[in-house]
């Protein structure tokens, strides 16, 4: 219905810039990207009333980007999960992954113990259980590099 593109224009996230440049373009290129597309969804929220911060959907799916060069975009997006998403366990399962890629153990195990009293909150026990595997094996090997 165009009357409903039209009011929701603003915050609409239909062909942002991720979606050209992929994860090819490389961290810095991303976070550039990724703060444009922050600030102006944010904006169109506030304009409509809806809550200002980006949807989990987007967040989730970008935090997953696979490369190692990446860790420090998907840290940053897991980061705007955590605080735009306190009671969800994505967002420190996702820190945690990404900390234990990037050799800070201590840290990725704080997010980890997080993570996993959150998914039991919320009885997925099928996470808890994932992250806590998780847990073990980077305590078994601290700064090891296994995700």
């Amino acid at each position: 219905m165009p009357g409903l593109q039209f009011i929701f224009r603003p915050i609409s996230l239909a062909g942002h810039p991720l979606e050209r440049f992929g994860t090819e373009a490389g961290t810095p290129k991303l976070l550039e990207i990724f703060w444009s597309i922050r600030e102006g969804y944010l904006r169109g929220a506030k304009q409509l009333g809806l809550p200002e911060r980006l949807p989990l959907t987007f967040l989730r799916y970008w935090s997953r980007a696979p490369d190692a060069e990446l860790v420090p975009f998907v840290l940053r997006l897991c980061q705007e999960l955590m605080s735009s998403y306190p009671v969800v366990f994505a967002g420190y399962e996702c820190a945690a992954d990404a900390q234990a890629r990037s050799g800070r153990a201590e840290e990725a195990l704080a997010n980890s113990r997080r993570g996993i009293d959150l998914a039991r909150q919320a009885g997925n026990t099928v996470a808890a259980e994932r992250i806590k595997g998780k847990e073990e094996a980077l305590r078994s090997r601290r700064n090891a590099h296994y995700w």
